[in-house]
């Protein structure tokens, strides 16, 4: 894959969910490309950060099988889990004690408690940052962030992230952490291309 940088131009709007995207109708259906780059800004929101394309042309059908979210030692791992609206989520529990599961956000969802090595399952319809709690362990905390499309992934600890076989077309990439906030940077992707962006991130302002 040749590398070519695409100029990244960050937006002062900060838009929730949705923005054009215009493709090129004569690529191929199977050529795609690459968009790598990273974060700029106070490293502090580098932690367990996610990038993503903002809309994508679909529709983007979810996984056929549950994708997990353990809990153990106390922790949600991983703390920030992305997927596309319509996934399924299996939460495990591999602590040897009770835990539960439940999210004030969005749909607001309560799973009730379950003992280790037991699981439930949650299907996210709607798009969204859904906090996850425990309510017998309260300093528990992690996310599930739902998305319009499956081009997204999760940002290294140094801020570097790629965002791999994207279909070629112009889109706005943005970041998401749980404190902190960044773009849309807009960004072409070209078939058999890498195309590189920088995203300033910094704190969250609502």
């Amino acid at each position: 894959m040749k590398i070519r940088t695409t100029l990244a131009v960050a937006l002062t709007a900060l838009t929730a969910f949705g923005s054009q995207v215009v493709v090129p109708s004569h690529v191929a259906a199977d050529a795609t490309g690459d968009i790598s780059g990273k974060l700029s800004g106070n490293k502090k929101y580098f932690k367990d950060a996610i990038v993503f394309i903002e809309k994508a042309p679909g529709p983007h059908k979810p996984p056929a099988k549950p994708v997990e979210m353990d809990q153990r030692n106390h922790k949600f791992i991983p703390a920030v889990l992305p997927v596309v609206v319509g996934t399924t989520v299996r939460f495990l529990n591999n602590d040897h004690e009770a835990h539960n599961v439940f999210s004030p956000d969005n749909e607001k969802y309560d799973l009730g408690n379950w003992t280790g090595g037991e699981s439930r399952e949650y299907t996210f319809k709607k798009q969204g940052a859904y906090t996850q709690l425990c309510k017998l362990h309260p300093s528990m905390i992690g996310y599930v962030v739902v998305l319009q499309n499956p081009y997204f992934a999760n940002v290294d600890s140094d801020g570097s992230f790629r965002i791999r076989d994207v279909p070629p077309g112009k889109y706005q990439v943005k970041a998401w952490q749980a404190r902190g906030e960044g773009g849309p940077v807009d960004v072409i992707v070209e078939a058999d291309d890498e195309a590189q962006v920088e995203i300033p991130i910094a704190r969250r302002q609502h």
